[in-house]
């Protein structure tokens, strides 16, 4: 057996009961699936290496008086991150195959079949959650505004509106992998 025949004991499969391996899935089905593993944390590298410019804007004066150098900061935060993140990213790959988890559009990229299908289904769902919870969070922000005080004093900087949409995307992607498939998978 070797790297990429990692057992996975108790992977259901199919339309088994939960815990047991389906003894007629075919090779590989119980091994640990490599190209999600690769997949999700590639991802989330790129989220924290575009969070940058924001953590920049926001922290610069202070990371201007670090004892290293910027670019050596920087290089050892994106380690600090790939280590981390590949760390949930596993587990949490793992245990959210015993409990049922899918990545269908991830399956299908890996079979190079039908991700456009998958796709076409997931996305509508998607973007309706989407809006909901927008619009949840604009009448929220409504409904609690008058409760706030005022404030009186602006902001102590000013971050361009590029650099705020690329911390999002480091928000949607690594919090996602932290929270719903680590948190989420190990509370299961």
């Amino acid at each position: 057996m070797d790297a990429n025949d990692v057992e996975l004991a108790g992977q259901p499969g199919g339309n088994q009961p939960r815990g047991t391996a389906d003894p007629g899935a075919p090779k590989g089905r119980n091994r640990f699936r490599w190209f999600h593993f690769l997949v999700l944390t590639g991802v989330s590298l790129v989220g924290v290496a575009v969070v940058f410019p924001f953590v920049l804007a926001v922290f610069g004066d202070k990371l201007a008086k670090l004892s290293i150098p910027l670019p050596v900061f920087i290089v050892v935060q994106s380690v600090q991150a790939a280590v981390m993140l590949g760390g949930v990213t596993a587990p949490g790959l793992i245990l959210g195959g015993k409990v049922g988890l899918d990545l269908p559009l991830l399956d299908a990229l890996e079979a190079r079949q039908g991700a456009l299908m998958v796709l076409r289904r997931i996305l509508p769902v998607a973007l309706l959650a989407g809006g909901v919870c927008f619009l949840t969070v604009l009448a929220s922000q409504s409904v609690f505004k008058a409760l706030l005080p005022n404030s009186t004093s602006p902001l102590p900087f000013h971050i361009a509106p590029w650099k705020g949409l690329l911390a999002s995307l480091y928000g949607g992607v690594v919090e996602e992998l932290l929270m719903q498939l680590f948190l989420m998978s190990l509370i299961a």
